[in-house]
């Protein structure tokens, strides 16, 4: 019993109200039309092999979809007799299980695989047993939309809100239970998320989808002071977890890391995207997506899975960097392909597919999270959406630089060959302004409503650095801009006032505002249409940078 305590908390947490036969199906039994006389029949015996009368039969086909399909025939359901007989007639030919359940007893039983031809059918006695639960950890994809999980060929079904972490079938019998499926609607394809389960005990069995995976890892997730020094909970947040020869084989994983899979403790499975995989240098970078990193903890975890030949590609960024989560566009900037005009070439990573097309001649690939890209200064990407309205609501822009030369635009939203300073929104490098300036200033001009600055200088020492901007709305034009560079917050220099929305058919330009460019390197150019807190911020900084301390991979198995 000690792993049905176990999940006792987790059961409290589901619906699981008994499922008797003519209650717990989610539609009635569908079978095969008439034309045949055949009879099926039994009996339904106790332990000391006495009648036991009052059970509910039912013959169910094979094929049955319990969610979706429908009745055709009332005489598929029985009640057995005072001797535990129960009897069917004029069944057509196929395949079908024999399900029984006396509510009173709390026990039931299922057998499978009966071939009905045109000859009657005995099938031999059997005893009903108590029942089992089945508790069901669900997918990121599984989640974020309603359906149903059922066991193909029985009567056993439980429909799943949006947004459950785990779904709980209960009053299953004890055997081994054909297909469990998972589908979102009749138009929908099915998925298989377990066949030929074996259930021989009344325990609660928590379906570990990850079975067939022979190794894992844990990946240790610090938000403590030894770590991000985070403080407050981040819901969806995307982790970046390195892989090298010191913490993981690459030579157990399949080509491109396509049986790479990830959990979290109760075994749910994580959405995650792949940007880079060499196993012949050994090192590869995932980002993962946690639906809530703790602060200040150092024992929060995930789990990696891989060692699994029929595994397919389950990469996902549109999941891992979601719109629903605030993501507006996320250009890793991995891509890099010889000449230029290539259309699409750098991706965006959210559902608004805001892909870049490639204008860039220098071939460097500079990183810090994995590969990213070198601008040289005539360089530029140039997307094919707006993606945002950069600070006519609330936005945030962050991107890894690293400068080789004063000034440049990192970001601007416009219409390229346009006269500087008439509409446009972007984030750039004073050339002089404030007094003094270096060039090297982070600054963000604003559809001529005003100006924000930092209160210090992007380094120009061939490092890489975290830069942020944040704008806070509030009301009309009003809000608060707000810097941070490696982390920490900057002071402003000017006060700030948004402008009206955007044309819509400006666009966003990477590295060029129509007049500047950007001379040196950039990596994860993130935009999102919500002002990311300071801690957000904060552990996005710590665990990306090349020398964190966040992520920690050990390989268990």
């Amino acid at each position: 019993m000690k792993t049905r305590n176990k999940f006792l908390a987790l059961r409290a947490l589901l619906t699981g109200a008994t499922l008797a036969l003519a209650g717990f199906a989610c539609s009635p039994t569908r079978v095969a039309g008439g034309g045949s006389d055949t009879e099926v029949s039994g009996k339904i015996v106790t332990v000391d092999g006495k009648g036991n009368p009052g059970a509910w039969v039912s013959l169910v086909a094979r094929t049955h979809n319990p969610a979706f399909d429908s009745q055709t025939s009332r005489n598929m359901l029985a009640v057995t007799e005072a001797d535990g007989r129960y009897r069917f007639t004029g069944i057509a030919p196929g395949s079908y299980n024999v399900q029984a359940v006396n509510n009173a007893q709390d026990r039931a039983l299922l057998r499978t695989g009966i071939t009905v031809n045109e000859t009657p059918v005995i099938i031999p006695p059997d005893s009903l047993r108590a029942t089992a639960a089945i508790v069901i950890p669900l997918s990121d994809s599984m989640e974020n939309s309603s359906g149903y999980v059922y066991i193909q060929g029985t009567t056993l079904c439980k429909q799943i809100a949006a947004g459950a972490d785990a779904v709980e079938l209960v009053s299953v019998p004890q055997c081994t239970l054909p297909e469990l499926k998972f589908q979102r609607s009749a138009l929908d394809s099915a998925v298989v998320l377990a066949a030929n389960l074996p259930v021989n005990s009344p325990d609660t069995i928590v379906l570990d989808p990850f079975a067939s995976w022979s190794h894992s890892a844990k990946i240790t997730i610090n938000t403590s002071a030894t770590g991000a020094a985070t403080s407050l909970p981040l819901t969806h947040f995307p982790v970046a977890a390195r892989l090298n020869a010191s913490n993981f084989n690459f030579s157990q994983a399949l080509p491109g890391g396509r049986d790479i899979r990830f959990s979290k403790a109760n075994g749910r499975p994580c959405a995650f995207e792949i940007v880079e995989w060499d196993s012949v240098l050994d090192q590869a970078v995932v980002w993962i997506s946690i639906d809530t990193v703790y602060g200040n903890n150092a024992s929060q975890f995930v789990r990696m899975h891989w060692g699994n030949a029929a595994a397919l590609p389950a990469s996902n960024p549109n999941a891992v960097f979601d719109t629903a989560s605030g993501f507006a566009a996320v250009w890793h900037l991995e891509e890099e392909k010889a000449g230029i005009g290539n259309p699409g070439l750098y991706k965006d990573a959210t559902p608004n597919a805001a892909d870049g097309d490639d204008y860039i001649s220098s071939t460097s690939r500079a990183g810090v999270v994995a590969n990213g890209h070198g601008f040289g200064g005539t360089d530029k990407v140039s997307t094919n959406s707006g993606v945002t309205e950069m600070a006519a609501g609330d936005v945030t822009i962050a991107a890894w630089v690293n400068l080789s030369a004063p000034g440049g635009v990192l970001l601007a939203k416009g219409k390229e060959n346009i006269v500087q300073n008439t509409g446009e929104k972007q984030l750039y490098f004073s050339d002089g302004t404030p007094a003094g300036g270096t060039g090297l200033r982070p600054s963000f001009f604003g559809k001529g409503n005003g100006y924000a600055f930092a209160d210090k200088d992007v380094p120009l020492d061939n490092q890489w650095h975290f830069l942020v901007f944040r704008w806070q709305y509030e009301s009309g034009t009003a809000g608060t801009a707000s810097f941070f560079l490696d982390g920490a917050q900057t002071g402003i220099t000017s006060t700030y006032t948004a402008g009206a929305k955007d044309n819509v058919d400006d666009k966003v330009t990477i590295g060029y505002n129509g007049i500047q460019y950007l001379t040196g390197s950039l990596d994860e150019v993130h935009v999102s249409k919500t002002a990311r807190s300071s801690d957000w911020l904060l552990l996005s900084y710590e665990n990306q940078r090349s020398d964190q301390k966040v992520v920690i991979v050990t390989q268990e198995k």
